[in-house]
């Protein structure tokens, strides 16, 4: 795959709607193909700088763990040259630690997190909203990786790349998907994820509602599920190691590693218990629901009352949370146009045929002429074996 190729990928997946978290897998692999390195890092912030939730590579549980107990480093060693609030009040928005200072190697960062996975060389990106902290993105590369000789480990072909890659990175990050993924990482570690306040109306992301609606009008393709049984605290009962393999996917920082028999659930799954008592003192009929964006797909998350078992109130005290892991229709068109070597335009026909837009539409898009489409969708047709758009659809949507 050229590098145009892979950069063509890229575009498609920031551009396609989707919540960051569900892309990483996909959009890494692009990333590597123009940029290789170690290992990518895309983490959500709240306002003040303090990790909510990651996707990282090639970290193993330990290093997950560390970060886990450790992250607190990450935003209060303020004069760390590679903590987050510096690097988000710093004027670039990317490539500060290209070329680090000198005391970057004896700061807590790089001691805790870098030096214990190999890590010397990386890029910093920082994304912030209305002013305030919103993502951290770290590219990194190993110790003595074979640029290291370079002072910033990166050749200047792949420093050139930079601007598009950040201006790529910083789309997905604003788009509404993404801002109301970071939202709902908020709304699960605040004071109504426990229980202690309630809105009146229904709890519903309608951002998520729609990837939801989305997988439920197509064949549900890699589809996982679990349960587990928890009590009126959250505390969990029982658990299969595959329903603790698939929340662990979606958790926060703060509660991946409370994730174990016996030991408080993380707040999403407690509030559910909690709501679905409201639900059943107001007489409502269907589960509560949420929707978490994790990686290739997306956790729906439901709670039932256990009738059998209840309280001498008459109010359950036990509760079955249902887990499924679903990819919505365009996460898989993105996995398939991996497959083929197509063109950078020629893979824009068929993402925008696959999605729902006529030829007219695509030329508007693309601001090409139909006889430049025609030609364009010849080899398209030729490549995936094809003879009309609605086939073409069903070979994108399939796995």
């Amino acid at each position: 795959m050229t590098n145009n190729q892979a950069l063509q990928q890229i575009r498609l997946i920031c551009s396609s709607g989707l919540p960051p978290l569900m892309v990483m897998p996909l959009l890494s692999d692009a990333l590597h193909k123009v940029l290789p390195c170690f290992s990518f890092t895309f983490i959500f912030t709240d306002q003040q700088a303090k990790p909510l939730a990651y996707y990282a590579e090639n970290l193993d549980e330990s290093t997950h763990k560390l970060f886990s107990e450790k992250g607190h480093l990450l935003t209060s060693e303020h004069n760390d040259p590679a903590s987050f609030p510096h690097l988000f009040g710093l004027p670039n928005a990317y490539g500060n630690m290209l070329n680090p200072p000198a005391q970057y190697y004896k700061g807590s960062i790089y001691t805790n997190f870098f030096a214990p996975n190999g890590i010397q060389h990386f890029i910093d990106m920082t994304i912030s909203h209305n002013g305030l902290p919103l993502v951290m993105i770290g590219i990194f590369r190993e110790e003595f990786g074979k640029k290291s000789a370079k002072k910033s480990g990166y050749s200047k072909k792949e420093i050139a790349l930079l601007p598009l890659l950040y201006s790529h990175l910083k789309h997905l990050s604003l788009s509404k998907s993404s801002l109301e993924a970071r939202d709902n990482l908020l709304d699960s570690i605040d004071s109504k994820a426990f229980g202690l306040t309630f809105d009146d109306n229904e709890i519903q992301d309608d951002v998520m509602a729609e990837v939801f609606t989305e997988c439920e009008r197509n064949t549900r393709v890699d589809s996982m599920s679990a349960s587990i049984t928890v009590n009126a605290n959250g505390d969990i009962l029982f658990a299969s190691q595959e329903a603790i393999n698939l929340l662990k996917q979606g958790l926060t920082v703060k509660h991946r590693y409370l994730l174990e028999y016996q030991h408080s659930m993380q707040p999403l799954v407690k509030f559910l218990c909690q709501s679905l008592a409201r639900k059943f003192a107001h007489s409502y009929i269907s589960p509560p629901m949420r929707y978490l964006p994790v990686p290739n797909g997306m956790l729906i998350i439901r709670a039932y009352q256990m009738n059998a078992l209840t309280s001498a109130n008459g109010l359950p005290e036990y509760y079955s949370i249902h887990i499924e892991l679903v990819q919505p229709t365009r996460l898989r068109v993105l996995r398939q146009l991996t497959r083929y070597q197509l063109p950078p335009k020629v893979m824009s026909v068929a993402w925008f045929i696959s999605i729902g837009l006529n030829n007219v539409q695509v030329c508007e898009r693309l601001s090409i002429q139909p006889s430049t489409l025609r030609s364009y969708l010849k080899v398209l047709y030729n490549r995936l074996n094809v003879n009309s758009h609605e086939q073409l659809k069903l070979k994108l949507t399939n796995s």
